[in-house]
C-alpha cells in the first residue's frame, strides 16, 4: 500500500491517527473498533480499513445520509439525481403509499461543523 507522506516526513494516516478523533457514532456502527490500539503499527493498520470506509461507505445523518466522499468532491448532485429517480419510480408504481406528496430525494445543509464559528460583532448585527 502507498501511504502519502507530508513535506515533514509524516505520513498522512499517522498524523490522521494521533490529530483527528474520532466521532463516537462511527464507533457504535463498527463494534470492532478497539478502546486502544497496542501500537502505532496496529493502529495505522486499522485505520487502513476504517477510513475509507467511513468515508466512501458509511451514509452520515448529518449530510442527509451522503458519504463524505460524495460530498467533498462534489457528487451529491449525481447521487441526489439517482435518489430522486427511484423516489419518482417508486410513486409511479405506488402513488397510495405517499400520502401526502411525491417524495423527495434530501440535501445536505450548506455547511456542516464540528465547531461552528463564534459570530463576530459585525456579523452579528448584519
Amino acid at each position: 500500500m502507498n501511504i502519502p507522506f507530508q513535506s515533514d516526513g509524516q505520513s498522512t494516516l499517522s498524523l490522521t491517527i494521533r490529530e483527528c478523533p474520532i466521532p463516537s457514532e462511527a464507533t457504535q456502527y463498527r463494534p470492532e473498533f478497539p478502546e486502544r490500539f497496542g501500537c502505532l503499527q496496529d493502529a495505522r493498520a486499522f485505520g487502513c480499513v476504517f477510513f475509507p470506509w467511513y468515508n466512501r461507505e458509511h451514509r452520515h445523518s448529518g449530510v442527509a445520509l451522503y458519504t463524505p466522499f460524495d460530498v467533498h468532491y462534489g457528487r451529491v448532485h449525481e447521487v441526489h439525481q439517482r435518489r430522486q429517480a427511484a423516489l419518482d419510480a417508486a410513486y409511479q408504481r405506488s402513488p397510495n403509499r405517499f400520502v401526502h406528496k411525491p417524495p423527495q430525494a434530501a440535501l445536505p445543509p450548506q455547511a456542516v461543523w464540528i465547531n461552528p464559528p463564534k459570530e463576530t460583532p459585525k456579523q452579528a448585527s448584519q
